[in-house]
């Protein structure tokens, strides 16, 4: 009887826990700044303003084609677009110089033998950035698209509100059904450490940027040693 009443007591608490959790999302969503409102209006020319994508890619040959044809279709043309092959051992590269050949602005960059201390991707964005020549840089997935109009807006937006700094949660494909089990539970976390509100705000230390998508003004990025080791230690508090 003890028992019984012990799980169940577990149990209404476990369903508050989630149903509160559940109520904390949805008020931490809805305070979420909306990109999409924030653009309303903008019209400004920057087709001066040299972007540089830099597109770390491994292995990528199933992606690296649609995220370079979207990124080819962009509306802000004064682009130089930048694939830092990581050590593929696949197409990709080929698939990369194919593209190439057919638009001057994307290049093919080796990020060669990644040095002790460097974590993941960072060392090719990292070769990236050393082969780039744009004023502002725009790290993306090679798993990405981007719609038409992306590099102008965001563009646009950072430099009328004067970010160094912006980054945008992208709209995620979820076809597997490990990833329609494990993305709520990613992005649920993610959400209770850093409310978009929060990260938002001036104010407040919280800070988090979308890997996805990270457009940086080149002062801020050198400014801030980039990718390097150090930046991720301090990240981590080391």
């Amino acid at each position: 009887m003890l028992l019984e009443l012990v799980l169940t007591a577990l149990a209404i608490l476990s369903l508050l826990g989630s149903l509160s959790l559940l109520v904390f999302l949805v008020i931490t969503e809805t305070a979420a700044p909306k990109f999409t409102k924030s653009i309303r209006g903008l019209g400004q020319d920057n087709s001066e303003s040299l972007v540089t994508i830099i597109i770390p890619a491994r292995n990528e040959e199933e992606t690296i084609g649609s995220c370079l044809n979207s990124l080819i279709l962009q509306s802000h043309t004064n682009l130089e677009i930048l694939v830092v092959d990581d050590s593929s051992a696949d197409n990709t590269a080929n698939i990369v110089n194919k593209l190439a050949a057919a638009d001057s602005r994307i290049k093919l960059v080796l990020a060669g033998t990644k040095p002790r201390d460097w974590v993941g991707k960072s060392w090719p964005c990292w070769r990236g950035f050393e082969a780039s020549r744009g004023e502002y840089l725009l790290f993306v997935d090679a798993d990405s698209r981007l719609a038409p109009e992306a590099v102008r807006t965001t563009l646009d937006y950072a430099l009328r509100e004067k970010i160094d700094m912006f980054s945008i949660s992208p709209r995620v494909e979820m076809t597997s059904v490990a990833a329609k089990a494990v993305m709520p539970i990613i992005s649920g976390a993610i959400n209770l450490l850093y409310p978009m509100h929060k990260v938002n705000d001036p104010k407040s230390s919280r800070a988090y940027v979308f890997g996805t998508f990270v457009l940086v003004s080149r002062k801020i990025y050198e400014a801030i040693g980039g990718h390097g080791p150090r930046v991720y230690l301090n990240a981590m508090g080391i």
